[in-house]
This record gives structure tokens, C-alpha cells and sequence, in this order.
């Protein structure tokens, strides 16, 4: 059974703190931590807020500055590590261990990159990564329990059934003209498509044309074909795409290009392509444009892929199974706290915010 009382570390990406909340439906989760001043909104949770009660999710907030926090009032912390980056006062607080804590890395590389008390306090937690070529540098640097976990997808994105009724490609893309670094992002790519299918390809950008979840997953069932033409770049840093989980649970079909340290063909087996070759990507999008026939074999074979790796039903063992060995962690530590606090030579000098 999953905690009851789940906190989510912030600041953190809006993104993250949906799909938790998805993964706990019944009880939710607490953002606690100040809201990072960013400019683009990322963390601007006060926005979402009525929007994630229509979705039926509970989330609670609670902004308050870190040492004003009682972490031990929770039954799981979830710690993303890029925290470090979007508040500073965090790094004054980052040591504290008053609960079971899990670690969530989303763009991060290396672990070193923490204070060291941090990397010293979670080596041995449970560390959830999200880009598989960042896996082995947490592996040899002294982790001892790392793995790859996909996010869940929320339940309305298999509510409504796939259309393709706007006969268009469509891709998702936001912050292109704000935060994205454009050479990596597949425009040429799409540029060329658009070329090709003059009125039939559609880029969003959340950014500028903001749609709520809903009209996401509305926007996504009407499309013929979803594209992700990401480009490679660095070693291979990609997570696998949160939009990318979601247009396969929209039960979009899927044009992909093949990425070094992350294949999209991984997730493609007779419901879309994934390639490099433009030609071959061009032939499949006009298909489906042309073909809805074809297109909706694609699509129904997206939906069951998608449901038997995305759903909260898919992914809530895998996640029971980091809370749970987060949870065997802290009360092994409390019980070698206990053991160490019973010597009265030692007493006194014990921090019980401590991590040894």
C-alpha cells in the first residue's frame, strides 16, 4: 500500500508533481518548499491547481521556507535532485533526513555535481533516473540503488477514444522561442514535412497556446499521426518523452527518429516507425494522413502498449517497490541511530538530523 502521506520537493516541474499525484490517487501529495522564481512558469503550481482538482487529483501545497517544514510529518519525501539548482536556500537544508526519502533525476548527470553531505546521504537511498545514458555514471560513482522508472499517465488520457478526425501530424513542442535550444529539437525536420504535406502538419507549442490536460489528450485523439523528431545530441541525453507516453495513451500512431542512448523504437512495434531516414519517416506520415484505415491499426496498438507500460496500474509495483525500500533504509538507520544514542559517551555529540 502506498503511503499516505507523500511530500514532493519543491521547486520541481509542475510535470513531476501531476504525474505523482496520478500514482496516489486516493490520498494525493503535499508540495512542500518554497516556489522557484523562474520565468517561464515551470513550477508555477498555483495555476494547475484548479485544473488538477478537474482531473479528480489531490494536491496540497505548502510554500513555506525549508526550515520551517517538519519533513517528519510524512510518511515519503520525494527529492528531485535538479532542486539544488532551482533554489539555493535548499542546499542549507539538503542533509536533513526526518522521513523515508526517495530521489528523483531528471537532467542531471552526475551525482558529484551535489554538496557533498547530500551525495554522502543519498548514495543509498532509492534513485529514480529518467535518461538511460546517464545510468552508469550513478552506478560507479557509489550508488547503490539505481534505476530507470518510466511516469505514470494519468487516467484521462484513455478516456475518449482515438479519432484522427483532424487528418493532421502533429507535434508538441513548447518553450521554442524561450528555453528551447533549437538545434536539437527536430524543426528542420518538421519544416521539411511541412513542406511535403502543405496545412496537414501542426506544431503546438504550450508555451505560447496553453492547453490544459484535457484538451491535450482531446488534441492528441484527433491527430492522424504524433511526431517526435528530436535530434541527437551530447551522449545521448533524452528522457523518454512525457508527451510521447501520452500521445501512446491518446493511442496516437507514432513517427519517431532513433536517438543514440534512448530508441522511441523501444516502444514501437507495429504502431508506428522509427528511423532516421527521412524518406521512410515522409512515406509513413502520409500514410497515415491518407489512409485512416491504416492509421487506426496503428492507433490501437499504441493504446495497449501504452496501457501495459503507463498506466498507474503498470507502474504503481515498480513504485511501491522504491517507497518500500526507502522505507526499510529510514528505519534501518533509526534502528543504528537508537543502538548508537543508547551509549552515553556518544549521546550529546549526535545530530538526530543526521543521516549516519
Amino acid at each position: 500500500m502506498l503511503p499516505k502521506r507523500i511530500a514532493v520537493l519543491s521547486p520541481t516541474t509542475i510535470q513531476f508533481v501531476e504525474k505523482m499525484a496520478c500514482l496516489n490517487p486516493r490520498h494525493g501529495v503535499h508540495i512542500v518548499g518554497p516556489s522557484a522564481r523562474d520565468q517561464f512558469g515551470w513550477n508555477d503550481y498555483e495555476r494547475r491547481m484548479a485544473e488538477w482538482r478537474d482531473l479528480g487529483l489531490k494536491v496540497q501545497l505548502d510554500s513555506r521556507p525549508y526550515d520551517a517544514i517538519d519533513f517528519a510529518e510524512y510518511d515519503l519525501l520525494i527529492e528531485t535532485f535538479e532542486t539544488l539548482e532551482f533554489e539555493s536556500s535548499w542546499r542549507e537544508n539538503c542533509t536533513r533526513y526526518e522521513c523515508p526519502v526517495i530521489v528523483k533525476a531528471c537532467w542531471t548527470r552526475h551525482p558529484m555535481e551535489a554538496p557533498p553531505g547530500y551525495f554522502d546521504k543519498i548514495k543509498s537511498l532509492p534513485i529514480l533516473l529518467e535518461m538511460p545514458a546517464h545510468l552508469w555514471n550513478w552506478e560507479t560513482c557509489g550508488c547503490a540503488d539505481v534505476s530507470l522508472v518510466f511516469n505514470p499517465v494519468g487516467d484521462w488520457w484513455f478516456a475518449g477514444e482515438w479519432t484522427g478526425a483532424d487528418e493532421r501530424a502533429v507535434m508538441v513542442l513548447s518553450g521554442r522561442r524561450k528555453w528551447r535550444r533549437q538545434e536539437h529539437h527536430g524543426l528542420e525536420t518538421f519544416e521539411r514535412l511541412a513542406a511535403d504535406f502543405p496545412n496537414r502538419i501542426y506544431l503546438h507549442d504550450g508555451a505560447e497556446n496553453y492547453r490544459t490536460a484535457r484538451q491535450m489528450a482531446e488534441l492528441l485523439r484527433g491527430a492522424r499521426v504524433f511526431l517526435v523528431l528530436d535530434e541527437p545530441y551530447g551522449n545521448g541525453e533524452r528522457p523518454l518523452s512525457l508527451v510521447f507516453t501520452e500521445a501512446l495513451s491518446a493511442a496516437c500512431p507514432v513517427a519517431a527518429r532513433d536517438l543514440p542512448g534512448l530508441s522511441y523504437g523501444d516502444y514501437i512495434n507495429g504502431n508506428g516507425i522509427c528511423t532516421n531516414d527521412y524518406a521512410e519517416l515522409r512515406d509513413f506520415v502520409g500514410r497515415c494522413l491518407d489512409d485512416i484505415d491504416f492509421a487506426r491499426q496503428c492507433s490501437d496498438i499504441s493504446r495497449a502498449i501504452a496501457r501495459s507500460l503507463f498506466t498507474t496500474e503498470a507502474l504503481l509495483p515498480v513504485y511501491q517497490a522504491a517507497f518500500d525500500r526507502a522505507a526499510d533504509i529510514w528505519l534501518r538507520r533509526q534502528n543504528d541511530r537508537t543502538h548508537y544514542l543508547s551509549r552515553p559517551t556518544v549521546r550529546s555529540r549526535f545530530n538526530t538530523n543526521s543521516f549516519g
